[in-house]
């Protein structure tokens, strides 16, 4: 059964709407790039008394899995990549969530009762979906071929894979039929039950 479910994407195929679509629906957490950010912020001043984020078992399991295993003194020698992939496998060990890049299909690949999906679009379409963001709608494209780049570069230079390789996935799937619909398809293809659904 499935319980982790991994997000590889090209930049603005949207993830974070449809891994927030998938977190509704079953209950789920989402570990992406600002989560991450957040639990080391955390570890880093845990020795500072209560905190908001200490009644949230699920965030402070992950606070404690730096705290407890050296990562702080890594994070201070500068080996911020060990940390994070240790974050990656105790959410995915304790399971019921999304995680969204930072190469999580490598590092759990092979791992029991994980799905891997990698999103895609259009150009055009990504350019659209990402437009809001950008003053200089000029630039967009450029922006967006960069932000790929790094994706691939850093699934390359990390673990010796090619980031569009589809024997990293369980599942690629092209998102120009809108969020819904490859939820939609995430659910159906890794074995999720109907009645995990919430309309």
């Amino acid at each position: 059964m499935t319980r982790v479910i991994t997000i590889a994407r090209e930049y603005g195929s949207g993830a974070t709407s449809i891994a927030g679509i998938l977190a509704d629906r079953l209950g789920w957490r989402v570990l992406d790039h600002e989560v991450v950010a957040q639990v080391l912020e955390a570890a880093r001043f845990v020795s500072n008394g209560p905190a908001e984020w200490q009644g949230d078992l699920w965030f402070r399991k992950l606070v404690q899995e730096v705290t407890w295993n050296g990562g702080i003194q890594r994070l201070a020698e500068g080996d911020e990549f060990s940390v994070r992939t240790r974050v990656i496998e105790e959410a995915a060990r304790m399971g019921d969530c999304l995680i969204i890049g930072r190469g999580a299909q490598c590092i759990l690949r092979g791992y029991h009762e994980v799905f891997h999906v990698f999103l895609q679009a259009p150009l055009r379409l990504r350019v659209e979906r990402t437009a809001h963001q950008f003053r200089d709608r000029g630039e967009l494209e450029l922006t967006i071929n960069e932000r790929d780049t790094e994706q691939a570069e850093f699934v390359r230079d990390y673990f010796c894979q090619d980031w569009r390789d589809p024997r990293l996935y369980d599942l690629m799937i092209d998102t120009r039929h809108g969020f819904r619909a490859a939820a939609e398809a995430i659910f159906a293809a890794a074995g999720l039950r109907p009645s995990s659904l919430n309309y």
